[in-house]
């Protein structure tokens, strides 16, 4: 059935009417117009860029169909989620973003042109691709800043970002003291006097040529070609520097032993007396720690009465938080810690308990062992009161005191070249 042209202003109505032996039926007429049209081709160049929760979708103008009516918009779906958009240049786009196109999720998209073609009649032409959404990267966690010693930082970021749809190409870390770096959308950083660091695809580094005792922040930017995203900042501290020299004093009075105490260390500026605690260990033992300076180089047991050298880490307190060299220092030659003390159990027996005199006899298992230069002991009615005896295998003293004076023993120890260190029980606490 022949129209007087194509599209809407050309539309027409008919009517069809049956016919049989006995005569014709009512006409039955259509309720509108209905005209004919040719349907445009489907869109050539279609492709699309991923956006965050959505995509970019890109395609050429599709020409009049001959003897067609004009196109004159564009229906363009991604993954369910379609718009109508108008396009008057040679090529076109649109953006469809909606939550509900996930990241990292392939969806199907398609673009058809639409003309004045009668739609209940029309077929339409369209063009499908596959994209997937994504966006930039997201920050879930903070990155982990370690010393690794007084002059390097270890950074590592690998479980920090989040891909959101589309891999991470290019990682930049960051390490500062003043202002911080800024990244760009297009992943182009600006140090703004930070310390770089292109990683490319690798998750940690670290930062070397570092000064002790400075506070630095630590911050890593992730681009996937969506966008730049910055991670949280960490803030990471150089510990102090290995000591090359220490200043001690004793063996003094810790208790019932003699110990070397500790009055200061060099951390390659000058010797420090405060502002400092360290980790120790002697003769390469167990390590012990913090003390403060001053404080007590306490030896273990079997240590007393042998040649000790002491190794050393320092560490400084930032509110709280204790920082400390990992490496330990040289070892220091210090002397010989000692022990005065008799191996026990002590005891002191009066002579006749019905005796008004406070006479009697101390007796022990052994006296002090170790490399000591002289061990003597001596009874007497105060400590260190007598006549001392160099040390043999009679671990017993007899004192002789009247009613009003006590009985003591004493243990007296040469070592460090001369210097003594004594020991006096009071024979009341033992009998």
């Amino acid at each position: 059935m022949p129209t007087p042209g194509n599209g809407s202003a050309s539309a027409v109505r008919f009517s069809v009417v049956s016919t049989n032996a006995i005569g014709d039926s009512d006409a039955v007429s259509t309720g509108s117009g209905v005209w004919s049209d040719i349907v445009p081709a489907a869109p050539s160049g279609v492709s699309a860029e991923p956006l965050d929760h959505g995509l970019r979708v890109t395609w050429n103008a599709v020409p009049t169909p001959s003897g067609g009516t004009p196109v004159s918009t564009y229906v363009v779906d991604v993954g369910g989620v379609s718009t109508s958009v108008g396009c008057s240049t040679a090529t076109c786009t649109t953006s469809v973003v909606d939550s509900s196109l996930a990241n990292g999720t392939l969806v199907t998209y398609s673009v058809s042109a639409r003309n004045d073609a009668y739609g209940p009649l029309a077929s339409w032409n369209s063009t499908s691709q596959q994209g997937t959404p994504a966006g930039a990267p997201l920050a879930v966690t903070p990155p982990i800043a370690t010393s690794t010693s007084d002059t390097s930082i270890a950074l590592d970021w690998s479980g920090t970002f989040s891909a959101n749809g589309r891999a991470v190409s290019d990682y930049t870390a960051a390490i500062y003291t003043g202002a911080g770096p800024s990244c760009a959308a297009d992943g182009t950083v600006n140090d703004n006097g930070a310390t770089l660091f292109a990683a490319g695809t690798g998750t940690s580094t670290i930062f070397s040529g570092l000064s002790p005792e400075v506070e630095y922040t630590l911050v890593v930017f992730a681009y996937n070609g969506q966008g730049c995203t910055q991670s949280q900042t960490v803030i990471a501290r150089t510990p102090p520097s290995v000591v090359v020299d220490l200043s001690v004093s004793g063996p003094s009075a810790n208790g019932s032993v003699f110990d070397f105490v500790l009055q200061g260390i060099d951390l390659g500026g000058g010797m420090v007396s405060s502002g400092y605690s360290v980790y120790y260990r002697l003769n390469g033992g167990t390590e012990y720690g913090p003390v403060s300076i001053p404080g007590f180089l306490a030896a273990e047991p079997l240590q007393f009465g042998q040649s000790v050298s002491v190794e050393l880490r320092a560490c400084r307190d930032y509110g709280g938080q204790l920082v400390c060299q990992p490496t330990m220092s040289s070892a220091f030659p210090l002397g010989v810690p000692v022990d005065p003390q008799v191996i026990g159990p002590l005891t002191f027996t009066q002579d006749d308990s019905g005796d008004p005199q406070n006479d009697g006899t101390f007796a022990w298992l052994g006296f002090p062992s170790g490399s000591y230069e002289l061990v003597e002991y001596a009874c007497g009615t105060a400590p260190g009161d007598g006549t001392f005896t160099v040390a043999g295998s009679d671990p017993t003293c007899h004192v002789s005191a009247n009613p009003a004076q006590t009985p003591w023993l004493t243990i007296r120890v040469t070592a460090n070249g001369g210097q003594t260190y004594t020991i006096s029980y009071n024979g009341f606490d033992y009998d």
